[in-house]
């Protein structure tokens, strides 16, 4: 386990096993990650599946709905109650960012290039089966119950067993059909190490509203997986459009482009890929809500007529096509850097925190490139650009108020309820 991976849940079980009830909270979570576990093993269960395996990989099923009935049976006994409405409002945001990690990692960009589902699940049981193993190691070491370690334990050994399965069918399988291990292990643990960082959140969130307008609205985003969904599915949109619209002012103007601008393009056409690729198994069961596509359409207008304002606005002053660039591409690249860094530690879907992470990388090196061809300009106004940031940030608001009212009113309905279930049904046909 690396390091910082270490210190993830190490902060994370500080923060619970002061309290019996947090703990039996966080076993009642594991519990339904157990579950869930076993509906994704089944699932994967089929035709390329090879016959002599079936009766094992079945009975791998079976020990994680064990597992998840020796967890519940826990968490039962140090509550000695039932939980109160807050832990149950708790619990089942806690469970919501359980499932997409689980959900979220099987259909990671990686895997999903597997030839089948038994493909796979070999992979998967290689890679996701690290996580309780990691988890419960890490628990072990922090809680005070005794009694409770006993089961941890026997849980820890079966996790090694696991494992070794998982070793001994890789080995089974043809060469070109094994992906990149070495890769795949690297989501594990940053999938793994931002669930942990969210659900640290969670557990120490009090009900208090934030006076920032910035986390309220991604407070508000992250409250409902419509809202959620829709959000990402807009700015993946808005990475395209930028790009484009740039490209599209150079040749309207018949002006020479730098020549970093292709690649620039290249990386705002990938970053939509996927970004929208992260919340397609989402969408495939909220397109059929109406207030789904609504909450879409209204932030793809809204971000398609922030980036406007501010191409807009630079070029009622500025006439060198390069430097109309530079001020609006730096403008917002900087305001993605922002929005993003927020968005990926606060959101619940842990393959949606993933991919940001990944393309930060990429937007920090965008906004550096931009800011310092901007400055080196010979044409740059350093008192322009301060008004121009202003303006830029007015311009966001705008965007964040317009939506407030529309999040505020969401109500959860029946997509809500099914939705996991739609979620663990399609995650078997990838």
């Amino acid at each position: 386990m690396s390091e910082s991976m270490t210190k993830t849940l190490n902060s994370f079980f500080q923060s619970i096993c002061h309290s019996e009830r947090l703990e039996a909270i966080f076993l009642l979570s594991m519990a339904d990650h157990e579950r869930l576990a076993g509906d994704q093993i089944r699932a994967n269960i089929s035709a390329k599946t090879p016959a002599g395996l079936v009766a094992e990989i079945e009975a791998h099923a079976e020990d994680e709905y064990r597992h998840g009935r020796q967890l519940e049976q826990l968490a039962i006994q140090i509550l000695g109650s039932d939980l109160s409405l807050q832990e149950k409002n708790k619990l089942h945001k806690i469970n919501e960012v359980m499932r997409s990690f689980v959900v979220g990692y099987f259909s990671n960009p990686h895997l999903i290039e597997a030839v089948n589902k038994h493909v796979a699940y070999v992979h998967g049981a290689l890679t996701i089966e690290q996580f309780p193993f990691q988890v419960y190691s890490a628990y072990l070491s922090h809680t005070k119950l005794d009694w409770v370690r006993e089961t941890i334990n026997a849980i820890v050994a079966d996790e090694h067993d696991h494992i070794r399965f998982g070793r001994t069918m890789l080995n089974q399988l043809p060469e070109e059909n094994k992906l990149d291990l070495p890769e795949l292990h690297r989501i594990e643990k940053d999938m793994c190490k931002r669930l942990f960082q969210r659900l640290t959140a969670i557990f120490n969130e009090t009900s208090s509203e934030s006076s920032d307008l910035h986390d309220e609205f991604l407070q508000s985003l992250d409250s409902d997986v419509r809202s959620r969904t829709a959000w990402v599915y807009a700015v993946g949109c808005a990475e395209k459009h930028a790009a484009l619209a740039t490209y599209k002012y150079f040749e309207e103007c018949q002006a020479q482009a730098p020549d970093f601008m292709d690649q620039h393009l290249q990386d705002e056409i990938r970053h939509q890929k996927i970004l929208h690729r992260s919340v397609s198994l989402g969408r495939y069961t909220l397109r059929a809500n109406p207030v789904y596509n609504f909450l879409q359409e209204k932030m793809c207008t809204q971000m398609l007529r922030y980036q406007n304002k501010i191409f807009a606005k630079v070029k009622q002053q500025v006439s060198e096509p390069e430097l109309v660039y530079f001020y609006s591409t730096t403008l917002i690249e900087m305001r993605v850097f922002k929005h993003y860094s927020k968005l990926a530690a606060t959101t619940s879907d842990i393959l949606v925190s993933h991919v940001l992470g990944r393309i930060l990388d990429d937007e920090k090196d965008h906004a550096q490139l931009f800011h310092r061809n901007l400055v080196q300009h010979p044409s740059y106004d350093e008192a322009y650009f301060a008004e121009l940031r202003e303006f830029e940030r007015r311009c966001f608001e705008r965007v964040m108020f317009a939506m407030m009212p529309h999040l505020k009113s969401l109500l959860p309905d029946a997509i809500l309820a099914s939705g996991a279930e739609d979620q663990r049904e399609v995650a078997s046909v990838l």
